[in-house]
């Protein structure tokens, strides 16, 4: 065998194209610069337009993807390209736009059910507890704060659907130092320049990326540096080399500039840690920020639809459905071609002697021939199998993907009529997409994480730090961190079973009585579970005594207030099981070691409602006719045919009249 032949690169004509000569070494490790210098930012500009000269083919890829789904003709990610140069009545558009289809179907799917997390303290005494309950309203305070649940999670997902991932950027925002405030940002897949050798194995150490922002905006934000922003920033995209200037190009009318976000991760997390991590914002030559980074992560959470094999870029949908989309698309142009020339011919025979121009559409026309008449023929244009081939292609774009057709289309199988089928479906489709759910539910933890560690940033420089908070059926309240702050090893996060209880009001109606048939919940606990619209006004009266005495409760224990109950709040006919819940909420401080001055003031509040009983009235006169036992003499035996071990006729007595004065009692106190 002789030596394997060797390809060359050759130009347009054919002829071999030499490779460039190899380049030393460049250094690019920008975190070693001098702090907020030139030479610092023009060092992390040239490792940048690296990144995107090595990114061509995967940002080309990305473009393809919107383009596929939105089916618009984009010509790149940027703000001067992003919209489509022709008018809306000349595109082209993909009549049937699969890639859409399935991601719609598959964000429909992974958002379906918002994961529960929560903060657990198992072991822990109430403090912890009540902290873990104050943790948990300070993450759903930033959640809601930033339009989390249903906007930006939806993003994120559609992201990871149509791109290599979606993500978020978790920071502190100190646009007012008076109320600093987290901040949760969407991130695109095209804004990371991470080196590709560097992200191998997914975990890279050193980051960038690039946002666009105004400039003018950017130079009132630093007013010191405002005249070299406005200065730096056209020489930097003139001069960007490898298609920067083309794609970044600043034509004279746009105001963006193009603001990159460095980091390089600390060998050794934290501040008594290796101090050789980095954080660095800037644009064209000149720094903005310039700081040290102690923490493990960027602040940083990626989403994706399926972990890559390495690096941090994964395939998308529209990258896997391409070749079915454009199969589909010329099957869908030969079909329109055939339909549209599959008109009906006229057949005039040869030596027919025909007036051709006397055929019209006109009704009753006549037409004088003279041989054979002409004959109208149509062909089919399309047979069974060109429509049962399309059909076919469109159904295995989703069975490619382990999503149902049926759920495009908001139905279910026909062939699966009963309630009992169609769960089983259900289950076998979440089987199917049990690793993106997990992926799903994963990420919402590890932003919860990112969102404990900077609001501890924050607290440090800021202690009054607090975030407005729903609490629960009450109106919004501030929550303070250094309140509800628990160190690492007090908790654990953990997800609650989404489908336990679900949000869906007659899944949670199915659900409570399944249990309260079952025995495992009382019936009082299961209307009080039924916290959806139609009954929430009910429950709220029918349990406010309750809530009232857990409230005084949780006062007393939580804070430490000495707190005087009210007998019109908690009623007469209620007394006595509002002793009981504040025993048993005693037995439990007991249990979780609440201190005793506390517990104190919770014996106090119950001693006081131990004091509306009315007292036992005194013994009742003896019957006529009966003696009065001599003082010490065992009591009088019961009368005839009482059941055994009932007590006797005096003691019967007593306690009814007891029992009928106490009730007169309480009715006063109603009253």
């Amino acid at each position: 065998m002789g030596m394997p032949r060797v390809y060359r690169k050759t130009d347009d004509r054919g002829r071999p194209v030499d490779p460039p000569a190899r380049k030393e070494l460049e250094d690019g490790r920008w975190w070693l610069a001098e702090k907020e210098s030139a030479e610092c930012a023009e060092q992390i500009r040239t490792v940048l337009e690296r990144n995107y000269q090595a990114q061509t083919t995967l940002r080309a890829d990305m473009v393809t993807s919107w383009r596929l789904y939105d089916n618009t003709p984009i010509a790149g990610l940027t703000p001067k390209l992003y919209r489509p140069k022709v008018p809306t009545a000349r595109m082209r558009r993909i009549p049937w736009n699969l890639v859409k289809s399935v991601a719609d179907t598959y964000v429909a799917m992974i958002t379906d059910e918002t994961p529960k997390i929560t903060f657990s303290t198992s072991g822990g005494n109430r403090t912890l507890q009540r902290k873990a309950k104050l943790t948990q309203r300070f993450v759903d305070g930033v959640l809601y704060d930033n339009r989390f649940d249903g906007r930006v999670n939806q993003a994120c997902v559609l992201d990871s659907a149509l791109f290599p991932f979606g993500g978020v950027k978790v920071y502190a925002d100190w646009t007012n130092p008076k109320k600093p405030r987290i901040q949760i940002d969407r991130v695109r897949a095209w804004e990371d320049y991470t080196n590709e050798h560097d992200a191998v194995y997914g975990d890279p150490q050193s980051k960038q990326m690039g946002t666009w922002v105004d400039k003018y905006a950017l130079a009132d934000e630093f007013p010191d540096k405002a005249e070299k922003i406005l200065h730096t920033v056209s020489s930097m995209f003139q001069g960007g080399g490898g298609g920067m200037a083309e794609a970044y190009g600043h034509d004279g009318q746009s105001s963006m500039a193009l603001l990159i976000e460095s980091w390089h991760l600390p060998r050794i997390a934290g501040k008594d840690g290796s101090k050789d991590g980095r954080h660095v914002l800037s644009v064209g030559n000149v720094v903005l920020v310039d700081e040290p980074w102690y923490r493990r992560s960027y602040g940083l959470k990626y989403l994706y639809r399926r972990r890559p094999v390495a690096g941090i870029w994964a395939q998308s949908f529209p990258m896997e459905l391409a070749p079915l989309q454009v199969a589909i698309a010329k099957t869908l142009h030969n079909v329109d071609l055939t339909i549209t020339r599959g008109v009906p011919h006229l057949l005039i025979p040869e030596g027919s002697d025909i007036n051709t121009n006397a055929i019209d559409n006109r009704p009753g026309s006549e037409i004088r021939f003279t041989g054979q008449p002409p004959e109208w023929t149509q062909w089919a244009p399309l047979g069974p199998d060109v429509v049962n081939y399309l059909n076919l292609q469109w159904q295995r774009g989703f069975e490619m993907l382990g999503i149902s057709q049926n759920l495009a289309a908001s139905e279910a199988p026909s062939q699966f009529r009963s309630g009992e089928a169609q769960k089983v479906y259900a289950q076998i489709q979440q089987q199917r997409f049990e690793p993106c759910y997990k992926e799903y539910q994963q990420w919402y933890v590890d932003v919860v994480e990112e969102i404990l560690a900077v609001a501890k940033e924050i607290a440090d420089e800021f202690p009054d730090f607090e975030v407005s908070a729903p609490n629960g059926k009450q109106m919004m309240s501030a929550v303070k961190y250094i309140e509800a702050h628990l160190e690492p090893n007090q908790y654990v996060l953990k997800l609650l079973p989404t489908n336990k209880l679900a949000d869906d009001p007659a899944a949670q109606l199915e659900y409570v009585e399944n249990s309260t048939n079952a025995g495992f919940m009382t019936q009082e606990v299961g209307q009080r579970l039924l916290d959806n619209p139609d009954v929430a006004e009910y429950n709220a009266y029918a349990f406010a005594r309750y809530d009232y005495v857990m409230t005084s409760v949780d006062k007393i224990l939580d804070e430490g207030k000495e707190i005087a109950p009210d007998p019109e709040a908690i009623g007469p006919d209620y007394l006595m099981q509002a002793i009981e819940l504040v025993s048993q909420a005693y037995t439990k401080a007991c249990l979780d070691e609440v201190e005793p001055k506390r517990r104190l003031l919770l014996l106090q509040f119950r001693e006081v409602m131990k004091g509306w009983i009315p007292p036992p009235p005194p013994p009742a006169p003896p019957m006529p006719g009966m003696p009065m036992p001599p003082p010490g003499a065992p009591p009088m035996p019961a009368p005839p045919g009482a059941p055994p071990g009932a007590p006797p006729v005096a003691e019967m007595v007593q306690h009814g009249l007891a029992h009928q004065q106490a009730a007169q009692t309480v009715q006063s106190m109603g009253g």
